[in-house]
């Protein structure tokens, strides 16, 4: 009996010896601790390091283990690996204490006043987990009052990273930042680049005026700057009262000749309402660097069957992926068209289409309004001359926008007018020839194309034209593949893009169009790029950045509006669904702008 059990016993610790016992948390943490205590004794240490005037006794193997630098002091043939004592240079005795009792206790006591010591010593004797764990304290208390002396430290350390994470923190709380003693003891070249910043959040262009004229009037000795500073700020976007208020009553604006041109471009741009489109500099550009799409109308679905036009304005917002509205247009506007001259969007044409079937009696418009993004204000600019809907608008490299074909009050147009920011006027140009509606247009290389639509003679049309503003002229260019109808076009990284849209099968019934095209001006020549998943026709489209939104429309396969959005990446040749809008609705318009960062919007849906 005893020997079966020693047989089982011995079996058992032989197993055993392929299992190896484990408790490495444990046995590291006392190992440490151990040698830690024979440290601060002075047990079994066998060399001082020197920083300041301060000695502190140290372990050459647990050095070694630790740093790259006394690895290569204590391992190869340098001088110091014989020497009892070794001064250190280039480290505070601050941090090469921290140092070491990090090497011996994996725990530092990081804060603000020590970690430019530990950093230096860290770098300094390679000590690498410890820099990471420098640069992960200075991220993670980043804050309006630190983050400048922040990236002054990451820049002496060549910490790019977090120099630009401390930057673009100092930006996004610049409203805060402004405050701090830092904000006035930075050097012009550090405060230039953040006045002249698209990326500035928390302060209005007043606000930073302000901030500016405080830096100047800290040290009398920048007045010399003073124009180079102001010439950062972009007075046009300032409301007209805050001009008058601080700007102008200042002394430095009625002395400085700089500064006085400075306040009087911005009273001219402020006095040219009608010009302030073609008005445009680099102090006149919206504060942000994000495109923003908005869909602007359209005819919404209504829960008892009918239809109704909308005036809401929606934005995307691309943090959230969600959509919100912005603002309002003053009346309701559907299968109108959208066009975007100097940041501010132009509102044309449509119609209202009041409650009831779909097939209801229809009144295009010719009043025009003009949105500004900076004031949220929306202005009445004079009417076409010919009321559209389901036409063209788009504007040209020339200052000017045209209008082209749609529906009139007896039919489909051909005219086609420009209108002149400069003297508020609608005049005709040279018309399209066959009039024609649903057709979709773009502005490429200072021309304007358009598409497709609908004519008399034809049906659905696949035909292209090109106008060319400069001579008032118009000409034929290659037939898309599929006609098409109630479609769209946009321009993007030099070429043509088309989508959508319906046309006539061989039972004279409307399809959709699936094909996507894309047309080179070079070969005047279009190719197949990929597939819309989801067809939509009469809907809205505008391009942010390499993506282009397709957005809302009608579906003839299920006979209603529709409330898709679809992406497509023109780098990658790629569709994908966006989140929906929040109601059904075709006839809508879209149009990329640039809002101010500072501008919230009225609600979110």
């Amino acid at each position: 009996m005893s020997s079966d059990a020693d047989r089982v016993l011995c079996s058992s610790l032989s197993h055993s010896q392929h299992q190896p016992f484990k408790n490495a948390g444990t046995h590291s943490a006392s190992l440490l601790r151990t040698l830690n205590e024979l440290r601060e004794s002075e047990i079994l240490t066998d060399v001082s390091l020197v920083a300041e005037n301060q000695t502190f006794h140290v372990h050459k193997v647990v050095m070694a283990s630790a740093s790259d630098y006394f690895r290569a002091m204590f391992t190869t043939d340098m001088r110091e690996k014989g020497q009892q004592s070794i001064e250190l240079y280039g480290v505070t005795a601050k941090g090469l204490r921290l140092v070491i009792e990090y090497v011996y206790t994996s725990e530092v006591p990081l804060e603000e006043d020590n970690v430019r010591d530990v950093l230096d010593a860290a770098s300094h004797l390679q000590v690498l987990p410890l820099l990471e764990k420098c640069k992960n304290f200075m991220l993670t208390k980043l804050s309006s009052n630190n983050c400048l002396a922040m990236a002054r430290l990451a820049e002496a350390m060549n910490l790019d990273k977090i120099e630009a994470s401390a930057r673009k923190y100092c930006l996004r709380t610049f409203g805060l930042v402004v405050k701090t003693k830092d904000f006035l003891e930075l050097p012009i070249e550090k405060l230039l680049p953040l006045l002249e910043s698209d990326d500035v959040l928390g302060c209005s262009e007043t606000g930073l005026f302000l901030a500016a004229l405080k830096w100047l009037e800290h040290d009398p000795c920048r007045q010399e700057h003073a124009a180079q500073v102001m010439s950062r700020v972009r007075f046009p976007l300032m409301p007209p009262g805050d001009l008058v208020r601080y700007v102008q009553s200042h002394a430095l604006f009625q002395t400085d000749e700089d500064c006085k041109a400075l306040l009087l471009e911005a009273s001219r741009y402020h006095n040219s309402t009608l010009m302030q489109p073609v008005l445009q500099s680099t102090r006149t550009q919206v504060r942000t660097s994000q495109p923003t799409v908005l869909v602007i109308g359209g005819t919404r679905m209504l829960s008892n069957g009918g239809v109704d036009a909308s005036k809401d304005v929606l934005c995307h917002d691309p943090k959230t992926n969600k959509w919100n509205k912005l603002t309002e247009l003053s009346g309701k506007r559907s299968h109108h068209s959208v066009a975007v001259l100097g940041n501010f969007l132009y509102v044309a044409g449509g119609q209202e289409r009041w409650p009831g079937p779909r097939n209801g009696k229809k009144k295009p418009q010719s009043s025009v309004v003009r949105y500004d993004p900076v004031h949220d204000k929306w202005f009445k600019i004079s009417s076409m001359n010919q009321s559209r809907m389901s036409f063209f608008l788009g504007a040209s490299v020339f200052g000017r926008l045209f209008a082209v074909g749609g529906i009139g009050p007896d039919g489909r147009v051909a005219s086609a007018e420009s209108y002149d920011p400069e003297t508020n006027e609608w005049s005709f140009v040279n018309p399209i020839g066959e009039p024609r509606s649903g057709h979709a247009g773009a502005e490429l290389r200072g021309k304007l194309y358009i598409s497709g639509g609908g004519t008399e003679s034809m049906g659905v049309e696949n035909t292209v034209l090109v106008y060319d503003p400069s001579d008032d002229d118009w000409a034929d260019r290659a037939s898309m593949y599929a006609p098409r109808d109630g479609h769209q076009m946009v321009s993007l990284r030099d070429r043509l893009f088309v989508f959508g849209g319906v046309h006539y099968n061989g039972h004279g019934q409307l399809i959709h169009v699936h094909r996507t095209e894309c047309y080179d001006p070079d070969l005047d020549q279009w190719t197949n790029v990929k597939m819309m998943p989801f067809p939509q026709c009469y809907a809205g489209a505008a391009v942010a950045k390499h993506h282009i939104f397709v957005v809302g429309g009608f579906s003839w396969l299920k006979r209603k509006c529709s409330k898709s959005v679809q992406q497509y990446d023109a780098l990658h040749d790629n569709w994908v669904k966006c989140p929906d809008l929040p109601e059904f609705m075709d006839g809508v318009a879209c149009a990329t702008l640039f809002i101010p960062s500072n501008r919230k919007p009225s609600s979110t849906w």
